[in-house]
């Protein structure tokens, strides 16, 4: 005995009706008798699908059984938010691409399978890799992907990690050729920025004290740098020694792509901290193009063009001009909002500084410090404590030692320059064919990166790194880089189907979607089990068509 399914295609959808099938034997043949039909069971609710095995059940023993009470809803299993991640996994050939460069691997269980399975946790449930085995028994993942869960455990998941971190290069390049239709135009541009992430414990040999984007100074780190298109699909990544210079990333970041991709012609645009003039030189030697920030103690050099001549409007609150200084090209942007906020904020420090030298003046006329040496002494230590607003002021101590005064007043010519600046930042390019403004919207364009380290430290939760081998804390970025271009394909996806959730906010909604097992016992010891996915409501059921899931419903059946 077992259950036949008939598909009815209408549309762009399909319908699968079920029956509960028996053979018969008859002479040298056997005949398939229908005993039940049972329809539409993906549309029925839980009690019609109950009630639907029992009368088959009937049918079968001729008996008569209660309704609910033989009917049980076992082992619920998340189903939605991992089917949606996987099948996106499977869309851009994570497995297959993978797989293809770990073809010596000997093992029983595909190690793809299980660097796909932790790009898939990144994503639905962030977690430590010996908690992954566990979490992956809690999931449909055994069902969907054909991995039973006795052979996931943690020397499978170490294993793959090391051999990840082997072929990180390889999988840039080959999801790169896959994923070029997907990039169109936007490899011409190519945009490169840095991190940090830093180690509660000793981490590997990179892990040294340097500059900590987290505020965690007193921690070491190792720094991420990472390239991505203009719309944030990531090209390739990199670790660096956590005390290293950004500047020094930047060329060792350029020879890596020309190892990984071969000589292209590409334009970089990368953050000021990246800038030195060997950088820029040594770029323009090779022939790249380049769109840099630039330090804002450069607009002392174009004060004449900031005071005067015309300005081009390209936002309603951003202005730019084009300048040439020998051969290079820079662009002057306004931002009127920024301009604001700059003047707010250095009336502030120039207040605190003030509210501290008229402290020190009432000491120093109260007759605190014996000789002027020693007011002057501590009119440094403030002044090295405010030495963003100490440069807006003139300060000096006067008089004789009987009678020593504090004195201060404004420096005009200081706070009128820095005015002319407010708001305004300059931008540094050697790129001929392209207008003053696509330079200035390229640039504005660096944010994807920034949005692409936010989303790896807080959704995708790169930190906290639980290895200490240098192999393994790259297989894990790596991973955690891999889940960022799965999201992005998948908010791509959502962006062109006219979806307004974010990507969190959709596999939260399909994350209350469960698979589970139906068991039905008949008094004739007729037991029927069935697997089944969890009525979705209406928000489910779009996200699904939407994402074109697999139709919900589908699964083993057993009688016995």
């Amino acid at each position: 005995m077992y259950f036949r399914c008939t598909k009815k295609r209408a549309g762009r959808k399909t319908y699968r009706y079920w029956m509960l099938v028996e053979n018969h034997r008859t002479g040298e043949s056997s005949r398939q008798k229908i005993v039940a039909y049972l329809g539409n069971l993906n549309r029925a609710p839980r009690q019609a699908v109950a009630r639907k095995f029992l009368r088959a059940a009937e049918k079968l023993g001729g008996v008569t059984v209660s309704p609910l009470e033989n009917v049980t809803w076992r082992n619920p299993r998340d189903y939605g938010d991992v089917l949606a991640v996987l099948s996106f996994c499977n869309r851009l050939g994570l497995r297959s691409v993978i797989s293809g460069l770990m073809s010596d691997c000997r093992s029983d269980v595909d190690p793809a399978l299980v660097g796909v399975i932790m790009v898939v946790n990144r994503l639905c449930a962030p977690r430590s890799k010996r908690s992954i085995p566990a979490w992956y028994a809690r999931t449909a993942l055994p069902d969907i992907a054909g991995l039973p869960t006795e052979k996931l455990n943690d020397a499978r998941l170490y294993r793959c990690m090391d051999k990840l971190a082997a072929v990180k290069e390889g999988v840039e390049l080959a999801l790169r050729q896959r994923l070029l239709p997907l990039f169109g135009k936007n490899l011409d541009l190519l945009f490169y920025d840095i991190t940090s992430t830093y180690f509660e414990g000793e981490g590997p040999s990179e892990a040294e004290y340097g500059y900590s984007r987290d505020g965690r100074h007193d921690l070491k780190q190792i720094l991420l740098g990472l390239v991505v298109t203009r719309d944030g699909f990531p090209v390739a990544h990199d670790v660096f020694e956590g005390s290293a210079r950004d500047s020094s990333t930047l060329l060792t970041m350029v020879a890596g792509l020309e190892r990984r991709f071969g000589r292209f012609r590409k334009v970089l645009v990368v953050d000021r901290g990246m800038v030195t003039d060997g950088n820029l030189l040594e770029l323009s030697r090779q022939g790249y193009g380049y769109i840099v920030g630039s330090m804002k103690s450069r607009l002392r050099y174009f004060e004449k063009e900031l005071a005067s001549g015309t300005w081009k409007r390209v936002r309603e609150h951003v202005l730019i001009k084009e300048c040439r200084r020998r051969g290079e090209r820079y662009i002057l942007c306004d931002n009127a909002l920024r301009q604001r906020k700059d003047r707010e904020k250095r009336e502030a420090l120039i207040a605190k500084l003030e509210s501290e030298l008229r402290q020190l003046s009432k000491e120093i006329e109260g007759g605190r410090f014996g000789r002027p040496s020693e007011a002057r002494r501590h009119l440094a230590e403030v002044l090295l404590g405010h030495r963003s607003a100490s440069r807006f002021v003139r300060v000096r101590v006067a008089g004789p030692a009987d009678s020593t005064r504090l004195l201060w007043d404004r420096r005009a010519e200081a706070v009128s320059s820095a005015e002319l600046q407010d708001g305004k930042y300059l931008l540094r390019t050697n790129v001929r064919d392209l207008s003053d403004e696509e330079i200035w919207n390229a640039y504005v364009s660096l944010n994807q990166a920034e949005d692409a380290f936010r989303d790896m430290k807080s959704f995708i939760k790169m930190r906290p790194i639980r290895h200490y081998r240098s192999d393994r804390v790259k297989a894990h970025v790596f991973v955690c880089v891999l889940a960022y271009l799965v999201l992005k394909t998948m908010e791509k996806w959502l962006k062109e189907r006219k979806v307004r959730l974010s990507v969190k906010r959709v596999l939260e909604e399909l994350h209350s979607l469960k698979l589970g097992d139906i068991y039905i016992r008949a008094p004739s010891s007729v037991l029927l089990h069935f697997r089944r996915v969890a009525q979705p409501n209406q928000l489910q059921r779009k996200l699904m068509e939407a994402l074109e899931l697999p139709e919900v419903g589908e699964g083993a059946v057993s009688v016995w």
